[in-house]
């Protein structure tokens, strides 16, 4: 059976106890294994829809590897061919 807190109760709860996530120590924070990219689902490819059809791409987040890559910025290539502003 679930408790149910009053309004007093609840207020003595921390932000992280509402919400009933654990704390997270400096080991665990730290990444071991490579993550798999979430864009793609470790798959290095997605579905694009940009010009009215459908083709499958190379993952721009993890560049078809189907892991995250540190520091790797998706939106470089778009803002290499971006023209200059003309004002």
């Amino acid at each position: 059976m679930i408790a149910r807190l009053g309004a007093a109760g609840r207020d003595a709860l921390t932000p992280r106890q509402r919400l009933g996530s654990r704390a997270v120590n400096d080991e665990a924070a730290a990444p071991t294994d490579p993550q798999q990219c979430s864009a793609c689902r470790g798959g290095g490819t997605v579905i694009s829809n940009l010009g009215g059809e459908p083709r499958q791409l190379a993952c721009p987040w993890c560049d078809g590897g189907g892991v995250v890559l540190a520091e790797h910025d998706a939106q470089a290539h778009w803002r290499a061919q971006a023209p200059a502003d003309s004002a």
